[in-house]
């Protein structure tokens, strides 16, 4: 067992002496390809970025693992500097008008806002919409309500006013109201009269008489035009209006305001392109440059 333990020990050495001369002869080995080992190390290491660069590529393991730390540690992140204290004061003055009431009855918001909630949808959602809609929906006697929901009303309120300004009422509606105005002054007033020195053939005075019509006509249209469209705006106004929808058509959008009362009939009408646009506060790309 003595002479085993001597032999043993001997053979552990000469093991080592061999594993140091094997390094020794590698080392050596590099001295005598030093331009090889360099470029053999950069295409390593390039090949590595690359393997990295695919497999984020394919998989954002390196997004993912980066965004599961942020969301873990933000808790326990220091919120100091500058930045963080506006955030800090801009989150603190939200939530003190998320829970500010507004005493809509005492204060001077429209009548159509006092007791009514105004909502809004569009399709699409951004720039030149397709379709367009404003609904006012009527509210508890509560005289009390939050600031943000006011503030949203208001907004949509004021964009709904500058859409009933810009319709354009059609014509046909008023035809029938026109003759017969024109006829109330026939009777008041009689037709027009020719005398024996007319020297007009009987076809003449009836173009004539057809142009004064027309003229007449014109007059009449125009005047009821405008007095339904001002009495649009201030029924509006007062809350009296329950909803307006458009809709996109050849050239122009076509819309129909709804009475709050069923004994009001609806009224169709039409806006240009450019006046609704403009209504929008949107740009002619769609981009919006006010509301």
């Amino acid at each position: 067992m003595g002479n085993q333990e001597p032999q043993q020990d001997h053979k552990v050495i000469v093991r080592w002496r061999e594993v140091l001369a094997g390094w020794w002869r590698w080392i050596t080995d590099l001295k005598e390809r030093k331009f090889y080992v360099p470029l053999g190390i950069i295409t390593a290491i390039a090949a590595l970025f690359a393997l990295s660069a695919y497999t984020e590529y394919r998989t954002n393991l390196g997004a993912i693992t980066l965004g599961d730390f942020l969301v873990k540690s933000n808790s326990g992140r220091h919120r100091v500097g500058s930045l963080w204290g506006r955030v800090a004061k801009r989150e603190i003055v939200k939530q003190s008008l998320d829970t500010l009431e507004v005493p809509t009855r005492k204060s001077r918001l429209p009548e159509a806002i006092v007791t009514a909630r105004f909502d809004i949808d569009r399709v699409p959602k951004d720039g030149i919409p397709a379709f367009l809609a404003i609904w006012r929906t009527p509210l508890s006697t509560e005289d009390h309500r939050s600031m943000p929901e006011v503030t949203e009303s208001v907004r949509i309120y004021k964009l709904g006013m500058s859409l009933v300004e810009a319709i354009e009422l059609p014509n046909v509606r008023y035809l029938s109201s026109a003759r017969d105005q024109i006829n109330s002054l026939y009777r008041q007033t009689g037709e027009i009269k020719w005398g024996e020195n007319d020297s007009l053939g009987v076809a003449e005075i009836d173009t004539i008489q057809s142009a004064v019509n027309e003229a007449l006509s014109r007059v009449f249209i125009d005047q009821l035009k405008v007095e339904e469209h001002k009495a649009l705006i201030e029924a509006y106004g007062i809350g009296r209006i329950s909803q307006m929808i458009l809709q996109r058509g050849a050239g122009v959008y076509l819309g129909q305001v709804t009475y709050s009362s069923i004994e009001d009939p609806p009224i169709t009408f039409e806006i240009s392109h450019e006046k609704l646009i403009r209504a929008l506060g949107l740009s002619q790309s769609g981009d919006w440059d006010g509301l």
